[in-house]
């Protein structure tokens, strides 16, 4: 096989009911030239022989099994075994319009950009609303590009911290690896590699289907792990060094972050220990204005007050509301 233009990582594991819906729709692009690589992140369902199954049908994909090691391990093993000039991700459980990677590499070259974003489309079913509307915003130099990153979430309701809706540069990843055994890692490797880019480009067009399981990690009650948020949002602001806008953006995301830790325990529950969660809100409670200045909800500012007057009643009121 030549050498392909994109490769396109695919961490796997357990999937087996949606394994197929991910990769038909990969190989159902007009674009052709490209990789798939299905990592098998030791799954312990049928997902391994699918992914076997489908490398005996195409010569472009290529399956690597491996002992279970997490998303971001996968994703590291991924681009190991990378031979196109661009690199792509996708999630296993979720799908892409049949222009996701010919759009996406067109965005490239159209403004010789280092990273190209798209928009998604989040799902609970089997079909997606793809669109062919788009706005496509170009950013030159690091500080506007972090700037720009940061700031989505306030812009549109949606951040733009996932790779999988991105096409990138191979040689952006020089050096750089994602954090193993953490979620949220798509936040600080983002980041990272947005930091030294020159060029990006950030598009409205709808080519990608999220698909939300309920076994989604955001859907779990609030425990150790998902405190890794913080983590992230600490090290971007560390990262942003001498550069006070973006500081300032990093400053916020870290108030966020405590704010979304403390609605997953109102909503969800958590194993940590109350002390835990008196902590969250003690730190929450010391930043929270530099998120209320950017939030316009009135909903969130209510819910923030009720956070910080008594996170134990807030969560008993939601339980109380959400049932009836």
């Amino acid at each position: 096989m030549a050498v392909p233009l994109i490769s396109v990582i695919v961490p796997v594991y357990n999937v087996e009911n949606y394994l197929a819906r991910c990769v038909d729709s990969i190989l159902n692009q007009t674009l052709t030239d490209f990789e798939v690589i299905l990592v098998d992140d030791g799954s312990t369902d049928r997902s391994g022989t699918v992914c076997d199954e489908y490398a005996a049908m195409d010569i472009r994909i290529k399956v690597i099994h491996k002992t279970n090691g997490g998303l971001s391990d996968a994703r590291n093993v991924g681009l190991d075994n990378a031979a196109g000039s661009y690199i792509s991700f996708i999630d296993s459980d979720d799908w892409v319009s049949p222009d996701y990677l010919g759009y996406l590499y067109s965005l490239i070259r159209k403004y010789g950009a280092d990273v190209v974003s798209a928009d998604y489309v989040v799902v609970c079913g089997n079909s997606a609303q793809f669109n062919s509307l788009r706005n496509e915003k170009v950013l030159n130099g690091s500080s506007n590009i972090l700037q720009f990153y940061m700031k989505q979430d306030a812009i549109h309701r949606k951040n733009d911290f996932p790779v999988w809706i991105k096409l990138y540069k191979r040689n952006v990843f020089d050096n750089m690896q994602f954090p193993a055994g953490k979620i949220y890692e798509d936040n600080i490797t983002n980041f990272k590699i947005l930091k030294k880019c020159a060029r990006y480009v950030k598009s409205t067009k709808v080519v990608y289907a999220y698909f939300q399981r309920s076994q989604s990690i955001t859907k779990h009650k609030l425990s150790a792990r998902h405190l890794a948020l913080l983590d992230a949002s600490k090290e971007m602001l560390s990262l942003a060094e001498s550069d006070k806008k973006v500081a300032r953006l990093c400053r916020r995301k870290i108030a966020m972050s405590y704010f979304s830790l403390l609605a997953l325990y109102v909503r969800f529950g958590t194993d940590l220990p109350e002390e835990k969660i008196m902590e969250l809100v003690r730190e929450y409670k010391k930043i929270k204005r530099i998120y209320l200045l950017t939030e316009r909800s009135l909903k969130m500012h209510l819910v923030s007050f009720l956070f910080c007057t008594d996170i134990q009643l807030c969560r008993k009121l939601y339980l109380t509301f959400s049932k009836n």
